[in-house]
């Protein structure tokens, strides 16, 4: 990936691009109590029972 760079040049070829890429909106959409009802079941207090 750096051969043939100066040695100063080469922080700027090892630099991941992935974040500098334009964002593709997503494809698929989410039922929003389906995600508020995941979420509960994350964030609650209570522990699991161990059987």
């Amino acid at each position: 990936m750096i051969e043939g760079i100066a040695p100063e040049g080469r922080l700027a070829y090892l630099v991941p691009r992935n974040r500098l890429a334009q964002r593709k909106p997503s494809k698929a959409t989410c039922n929003r109590a389906f995600m508020d009802y995941l979420k509960s079941l994350y964030l609650r207090l209570e522990q699991p029972t161990c059987i």
